[in-house]
């Protein structure tokens, strides 16, 4: 059975980071960043507070499962071996990503019920997993895989067609995009 390793955030789930962060510091974010570190753009003063207040953080009381994902998902895990792989870790708060790591872990633990735990993977490395395929919403998470599928975010739409051709990558916009590579 071939492997799936299908990475979590903006990929399973849609979350409103913003939101997460201004419950902690208590103030509006520019939602327009294009970036990939929503933190970068804090003032220092700000970025005190969010990391002194990172482990009080649920971003997942943000979060939903997007458009189809369930179903999709749960028709691959009838032909592919799923593992959900996705990173925890955040600089500069080490010491506080247990929380955030537990929140990932329930989030998928109550929505994804038919992906059993021992499917998940936390890294920072998604390349040591050997996958056919990958799913991620980041490039370089997609090394090493046979059939590369980059999920559109925010922080990727600046990558042309002919770029990602080049990398032997296929941009899916949602969910019925990947059934209809995958499912057959």
């Amino acid at each position: 059975m071939k492997r799936i390793i299908i990475d979590m955030d903006d990929v399973i789930t849609k979350t409103d980071w913003f939101t997460g962060i201004e419950s902690v510091i208590k103030g509006k974010m520019d939602r327009t960043y294009p970036g990939f570190h929503l933190e970068d753009i804090l003032t220092p003063e700000d970025q005190k507070r969010f990391f002194a207040n990172f482990d009080k953080i649920n971003f997942y009381n943000y979060a939903v499962l997007l458009d189809d994902c369930y179903e999709v998902m749960e028709e691959l895990s009838k032909q592919y071996d799923i593992y959900i792989c996705s990173t925890y870790t955040w600089s500069g708060v080490q010491d506080k990503v247990g929380t955030h790591l537990k929140n990932k872990y329930d989030f998928l633990y109550k929505n994804l019920s038919f992906i059993h735990p021992d499917k998940y993977i936390f890294t920072s490395n998604k390349n040591i997993i050997k996958a056919d395929i990958r799913i991620d919403d980041r490039i370089e998470n997609l090394r090493n895989g046979k059939i590369k599928l980059l999920f559109t975010a925010w922080h990727n739409k600046e990558f042309t067609d002919e770029y990602l051709k080049s990398k032997n990558i296929i941009r899916v916009n949602n969910w019925q995009d990947i059934k209809k590579i995958l499912i057959k």
